[in-house]
């Protein structure tokens, strides 16, 4: 645990803020739960980015979610 505490830290205050913008506690969700979220979060990023073009982006861009 010491050594995911310590890169944790080391990510956290060397990165800019908002590159990690989401974090998942796995051993409290399940996946389709954690997956749902990466997806969600991939659609914000795209809509970010493009908001004109972002409906449908998913599928266009090679991820899916499971299922």
């Amino acid at each position: 645990m010491r050594a995911w505490e310590e890169t944790y830290t080391d990510l956290t205050t060397n990165t800019d803020e908002a590159f990690f913008h989401l974090q998942l506690f796995t051993d409290r969700l399940d996946a389709e739960t954690a997956a749902r979220a990466i997806a969600a979060a991939f659609d914000a990023l795209v809509q970010a980015a493009a908001p004109h073009a972002a409906a449908g982006r998913r599928d266009g861009a090679g991820v899916r979610p499971p299922g």
